[in-house]
Protein backbone atom coordinates (compact mmCIF):
# COMPACT_ATOMS: atom_id res chain seq x y z
CA UNK A 1 0.00 0.00 0.00
CA UNK A 2 2.48 2.04 0.89
CA UNK A 3 5.70 3.41 -1.42
CA UNK A 4 8.10 1.19 0.69
CA UNK A 5 9.50 1.32 4.55
CA UNK A 6 9.88 5.18 5.98
CA UNK A 7 12.76 5.35 8.49
CA UNK A 8 13.21 7.24 11.30
CA UNK A 9 16.43 7.78 12.67
CA UNK A 10 16.70 9.52 16.14
CA UNK A 11 20.07 10.42 17.88
CA UNK A 12 19.06 8.88 21.53
CA UNK A 13 22.71 8.15 22.46
CA UNK A 14 21.91 8.36 25.85
CA UNK A 15 19.42 6.25 25.81
CA UNK A 16 21.24 3.58 23.52
CA UNK A 17 23.43 2.77 26.11
CA UNK A 18 20.88 1.99 28.45
CA UNK A 19 19.53 -0.39 25.61
CA UNK A 20 22.63 -2.12 25.11
CA UNK A 21 22.61 -2.74 29.13
CA UNK A 22 19.09 -3.95 29.28
CA UNK A 23 19.68 -7.03 27.38
CA UNK A 24 17.87 -8.23 24.38
CA UNK A 25 14.61 -9.53 26.11
CA UNK A 26 13.97 -6.33 27.55
CA UNK A 27 15.22 -3.88 24.74
CA UNK A 28 13.23 -5.68 22.09
CA UNK A 29 10.13 -5.30 24.46
CA UNK A 30 11.10 -1.50 25.43
CA UNK A 31 11.86 -1.21 21.65
CA UNK A 32 8.56 -2.50 20.63
CA UNK A 33 6.54 -0.52 23.30
CA UNK A 34 7.82 2.83 21.80
CA UNK A 35 7.31 1.81 17.67
CA UNK A 36 3.66 0.82 18.52
CA UNK A 37 3.14 3.78 20.53
CA UNK A 38 4.49 6.08 17.47
CA UNK A 39 2.50 3.84 15.22
CA UNK A 40 -0.83 4.93 16.86
CA UNK A 41 -0.39 8.19 16.45
CA UNK A 42 -0.14 7.63 12.68
CA UNK A 43 -3.04 4.74 12.52
CA UNK A 44 -5.01 7.09 14.32
CA UNK A 45 -4.46 10.44 12.17
CA UNK A 46 -4.75 8.09 9.03
CA UNK A 47 -8.76 7.41 10.11
CA UNK A 48 -9.08 10.73 10.70
CA UNK A 49 -8.09 12.07 7.18
CA UNK A 50 -9.58 8.59 5.37
CA UNK A 51 -12.34 9.64 2.91
CA UNK A 52 -15.54 8.18 4.62
CA UNK A 53 -18.84 6.49 2.88
CA UNK A 54 -19.23 3.44 4.35
CA UNK A 55 -16.78 2.78 7.15
CA UNK A 56 -15.36 0.04 6.09
CA UNK A 57 -11.94 1.66 4.69
CA UNK A 58 -11.61 3.45 8.20
CA UNK A 59 -12.27 0.56 10.48
CA UNK A 60 -9.95 -1.62 8.23
CA UNK A 61 -6.79 0.52 8.86
CA UNK A 62 -4.16 -1.11 11.91
CA UNK A 63 -0.72 -1.39 13.05
CA UNK A 64 0.80 -4.53 13.52
CA UNK A 65 4.46 -5.22 14.39
CA UNK A 66 6.43 -6.78 11.34
CA UNK A 67 10.49 -7.01 12.79
CA UNK A 68 11.52 -7.07 16.98
CA UNK A 69 15.51 -7.15 17.71
CA UNK A 70 17.04 -6.30 20.78
CA UNK A 71 17.94 -3.02 19.45
CA UNK A 72 15.69 -2.21 16.78
CA UNK A 73 12.52 -3.32 15.15
CA UNK A 74 9.38 -2.49 12.41
CA UNK A 75 5.60 -1.18 12.44
CA UNK A 76 3.65 -1.15 10.12
CA UNK A 77 0.35 0.83 9.09
CA UNK A 78 -1.94 -0.09 6.97
CA UNK A 79 -5.12 -1.57 5.77
CA UNK A 80 -5.81 -5.31 3.51
CA UNK A 81 -9.02 -3.50 2.04
CA UNK A 82 -8.77 -4.45 -1.97
CA UNK A 83 -10.00 -0.66 -3.01
CA UNK A 84 -7.17 0.95 -0.73
CA UNK A 85 -4.99 1.66 -3.38
CA UNK A 86 -7.09 3.46 -5.44
CA UNK A 87 -8.35 5.30 -2.63
CA UNK A 88 -4.85 6.83 -1.53
CA UNK A 89 -3.03 6.87 -5.10
CA UNK A 90 -6.38 7.24 -7.69
CA UNK A 91 -6.76 5.77 -10.82
CA UNK A 92 -7.38 5.96 -14.72
CA UNK A 93 -8.00 3.69 -17.43
CA UNK A 94 -9.81 0.17 -17.69
CA UNK A 95 -9.31 -1.74 -14.86
CA UNK A 96 -9.27 -6.00 -15.11
CA UNK A 97 -13.00 -5.91 -16.09
CA UNK A 98 -12.77 -3.55 -18.49
CA UNK A 99 -14.84 -0.63 -16.21
CA UNK A 100 -13.33 2.76 -17.06
CA UNK A 101 -12.49 4.65 -13.81
CA UNK A 102 -11.42 8.15 -13.39
CA UNK A 103 -10.72 8.79 -9.50
CA UNK A 104 -8.65 11.35 -8.18
CA UNK A 105 -6.12 10.15 -5.70
CA UNK A 106 -7.43 11.07 -1.69
CA UNK A 107 -3.99 10.23 0.34
CA UNK A 108 -4.50 9.42 3.36
CA UNK A 109 -1.88 7.13 5.13
CA UNK A 110 1.22 8.63 3.66
CA UNK A 111 0.14 12.45 4.67
CA UNK A 112 -1.11 10.82 8.03
CA UNK A 113 2.74 9.90 8.33
CA UNK A 114 4.09 13.22 6.76
CA UNK A 115 2.63 15.48 9.07
CA UNK A 116 3.39 13.51 12.29
CA UNK A 117 7.25 13.17 12.11
CA UNK A 118 7.80 15.00 15.54
CA UNK A 119 5.34 13.79 17.07
CA UNK A 120 6.23 10.54 16.44
CA UNK A 121 9.68 11.13 16.95
CA UNK A 122 8.84 12.99 20.31
CA UNK A 123 6.28 10.06 21.14
CA UNK A 124 8.72 7.29 20.47
CA UNK A 125 11.84 9.06 22.39
CA UNK A 126 9.05 9.96 25.66
CA UNK A 127 7.76 6.11 25.47
CA UNK A 128 11.69 4.59 25.43
CA UNK A 129 12.71 7.01 28.20
CA UNK A 130 9.58 5.81 30.67
CA UNK A 131 9.67 2.29 29.22
CA UNK A 132 13.38 2.36 30.41
CA UNK A 133 12.70 4.15 33.70
CA UNK A 134 9.82 1.59 34.64
CA UNK A 135 12.60 -1.25 34.28
CA UNK A 136 14.80 0.55 36.29
CA UNK A 137 17.89 1.01 33.91
CA UNK A 138 17.34 4.87 33.73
Amino acid sequence: MSEGPVTIDMDIASLHAALKAAGGAVSGRVIVTALKSGGLIVQNDAKIKCPYVTGNLKRSIHMEVLEQQPMAGEVAVGTNVDYARIVEFGSAGKDARGRIHNRPAKPYLRPALNDNRAAIQGEFETVLRISLAAEGLL
